[in-house]
């Protein structure tokens, strides 16, 4: 996940579903059942670079070994919910399989439930339980209705220079408080903290972390405990703070690059984003001098995912689920990650006796925070809201409790789907 034009992280600002708006007023419409005899499946991608020529180095064997003829159609982030979410609602079925993501939950009542299929996948034991949940997983009906193929968990990096490969922050406090300490002593330069903070869509993975409260109230509505949210929001000022002079300006590769050259002690961040570089000699200064640790709490690791999921207007349902059981394999994931930068989903990936002689600093954290990523219950609409106020309260102060008196205020403009409440529940974020 880079931030250049050919791949985007998951979760980005500004970007409205806004054919998918309309889904939850419409009717689940039913598509064909289809035998398992080839044909014609038409699969849609993030047009990254990365997840579509993953799905387009598998097409040949695909169509030889099912007599098939598969099309991989790939669209940029900020259209191709718009695509899915548009051929579903006019009925025009020209996608079989679906990459799907958090933010479509207006139309995962459009999509084939399959939990018959997982119930007896041939990899499932491979697979990371916790991914398989409802929130890490789409899930409609109390039924998964896609399997993910891409993973990842915000994360915190150390430079071993200057901090233990060890270190363990239990709380965000507790990483302010060793950030605070390195401040005096780090050579002219470095800084403690390196984070996106001028990347404003970025900024709710602290918050996340340092947030161990609700998001939707006893009423099914958006909200927060103003109290915990205030000072969660106050731990993420303190962290811009510990950052370089230019910390609230600073962009995803902007912040990977401080670290990359050792002019940061810690970086947070996407380890998709830096992992490849930190292994890169040409890329990194730091050599083996850095290690991932695991993610402060209370609150929890923020999870960007794709998942596959099957249209209800599929022709060949069967033949979809061939195609997603062929690109989901642990063989795969292996292989993706280290090539693509795909975060693998799969515990076998991470339990690799020979991966973990390579990459023994990363790879059993990068496996304990995924077991704990969970997205937020929000849509486009209203992670639009949420993130503004805080991006304002970074770069140019005030109150923290007034930053959520605002985010409150945005989202009681805006209606909750009713879908997102079991799933918030499942996951510990709706008002006791």
């Amino acid at each position: 996940m880079k931030t250049n034009s050919s791949r985007r992280p998951l979760r980005r600002t500004g970007v409205l579903l806004t054919a998918a708006l309309t889904v939850a007023a419409l009717s689940a419409c039913s598509g064909g059942g289809g035998s398992s005899a080839g044909g014609d499946l038409t699969v849609t991608y993030m047009d990254s670079g990365t997840y579509n020529k993953a799905a387009e180095s598998i097409v040949s064997d695909f169509d030889k070994t099912n007599d098939a003829h598969v099309k991989v159609e790939a669209f940029p982030f900020a259209t191709l919910g718009q695509q899915n979410a548009t051929d579903l609602i006019t009925g025009t079925g020209a996608y079989d399989v679906m990459s799907t993501s958090a933010w479509d939950v207006e139309f995962y009542n459009r999509l084939a439930p399959l939990n018959t299929q997982l119930d007896s996948w041939k990899n499932k034991s491979s697979y990371i339980p916790e991914l398989l949940k409802d929130g890490p997983t789409p899930y409609y009906d109390g039924k998964p209705v896609g399997l993910t193929y891409a993973a990842d968990a915000y994360g915190v990096f150390v430079n071993t220079k200057y901090l233990p490969a060890d270190t363990t922050f239990d709380t965000w406090t507790d990483l302010i408080d060793a950030a605070t300490k390195l401040k005096s002593t780090l050579p002219d330069g470095v800084a403690p903290v390196s984070f996106a903070f001028g990347a404003a869509d970025q900024i709710p993975s602290i918050f996340q972390g340092a947030y161990d409260g609700f998001y939707i109230t006893k009423d099914g509505k958006w909200g927060l405990d103003d109290e915990k949210a205030a000072a969660a929001l106050d731990q993420t000022a303190a962290i811009a703070k510990l950052g370089p002079a230019n910390a609230a300006s600073l962009s995803i590769d902007e912040a990977n690059e401080l670290f990359l050259g050792g002019k940061a002690a810690i970086l947070i961040g996407w380890p998709s984003f830096v992992r490849g570089p930190l292994n890169d000699s040409s890329r990194s200064t730091l050599g083996d001098g850095w290690a991932q640790v695991p993610f402060p709490g209370p609150g929890t690791p923020a999870l960007s995912s794709w998942s596959l999921s099957i249209s209800s207007l599929a022709k060949n349902k069967d033949l979809a689920w061939k195609w997603i059981d062929s690109y989901v394999t642990p063989e795969n994931a292996t292989k993706w990650m280290f090539s693509y930068g795909i975060g693998s989903p799969f515990k076998s990936t991470y339990e690799d006796p020979e991966l973990l002689k390579k990459h023994a600093n990363d790879l059993p954290i990068q496996s304990a925070n995924l077991s704990r990523a969970i997205p937020l219950p929000l849509t486009l609409k209203a992670f639009d809201a949420f993130i503004r106020p805080m991006s304002q309260f970074i770069t140019s102060g005030g109150s923290s409790a007034d930053a959520v008196a605002a985010i409150e205020a945005g989202w009681s403009k805006l209606e909750l789907p009713k879908a997102l409440i079991p799933t918030a529940t499942a996951n510990g974020l709706v008002e006791k």
